[in-house]
């Protein structure tokens, strides 16, 4: 389990927010392009902590419990962040 703070700033993320992203990286909130096999992250704990596969959060959930926020997706500049085993290579978004 890691932290999203951990590997990019808290805060720093929003100055990328835009109207009209549809399909937001994780960590920096910059748009992801559609389409394309990307990499993505499974959230739980309310979206508070990243998960590796097969791993349960703190609270003792594995990623179907309670806090489980499902599958976001990572944009190329900040997968080079993320350790290999919180990586998931997944269909693009659409």
């Amino acid at each position: 389990m890691i932290y999203p703070g951990d590997i990019y700033p808290i805060g720093q993320q929003l100055k990328y927010r835009t109207a009209g992203t549809r399909h937001p990286c994780y960590l920096c909130l910059r748009e992801v392009k559609p389409g394309k096999e990307g990499t993505w992250v499974h959230v739980g704990e309310g979206g508070a902590v990243i998960l590796a596969r097969g791993e349960r959060s703190p609270n003792g959930q594995n990623e179907d419990g309670a806090g489980g926020m499902g599958w976001f997706p990572v944009g190329s500049d900040c997968v080079k962040h993320v350790p290999a085993e919180y990586r998931f290579k997944i269909g693009g978004a659409t």
